[in-house]
C-alpha cells in the first residue's frame, strides 16, 4: 500500500509491504508471497531490507529499489479536507496503516509550512506490539 504523501515527498513513493510467508498446516511446507518477496529481492541490502537510520521510523525497515519495478497508479478521491483546521477521524479496520501515514505526513508538512491544524484521531488495530508498524513515528505525531 502507498504510505506516503505527495505533498511531503513529491518525487518519491513509499510503500508499506509485509513480507508474507505462510506455512501450510497439513504439510508444513512454506509458501512465499509472490509480490512481497519480489519487492524484497529488488531492493538493497541482504534480503532486500536495510534498517532505517531515521529515528522517527523505529523498527521499520526502509529499502531502495535497485531494479526497475513496474507499478500501476491511479488517482484517488480519498483525500484530507482542504481546510486543515477541520477535525479528522481516521479509522482503519483491517485496511492497515499505510493510507493514514500519507495523511499524517501531509498534515506534518502543512504544519511545517505554517498551517493551523485541527484535531486528528487515528483508530486502527494490532494483534501484538510487533504488528504496530511505524509505532515510533506515530507516537511522535501524537
Amino acid at each position: 500500500s502507498i504510505a506516503s504523501s505527495s505533498e511531503r515527498y513529491p518525487t518519491k513513493l513509499q510503500l508499506s509491504v509485509g513480507k508474507l510467508t505462510i506455512t501450510h498446516k497439513s504439510t508444513g511446507n512454506s509458501r512465499k508471497g509472490v509480490c512481497s518477496h519480489f519487492l524484497a529481492r529488488t531492493t538493497t541490502d541482504v534480503g532486500g531490507l536495510a534498517e532505517t537510520t531515521d529515528p522517527a521510523c523505529g523498527t521499520v525497515f526502509c529499502a531502495k529499489a535497485t531494479n526497475f519495478v513496474r507499478l500501476g497508479l491511479s488517482r484517488s478521491t480519498f483525500r484530507l479536507p482542504q481546510d486543515y483546521k477541520a477535525p479528522v477521524i481516521m479509522i482503519g479496520p483491517g485496511t492497515g496503516i499505510a493510507p493514514m501515514l500519507g495523511f499524517l505526513q501531509a498534515r506534518e508538512k502543512a504544519k511545517a509550512d505554517g498551517a493551523e491544524l485541527g484535531p486528528c484521531m487515528v483508530f486502527f488495530g494490532c494483534r501484538a506490539e510487533n504488528d504496530f508498524l511505524h509505532s515510533k513515528r506515530m507516537r511522535n505525531w501524537a
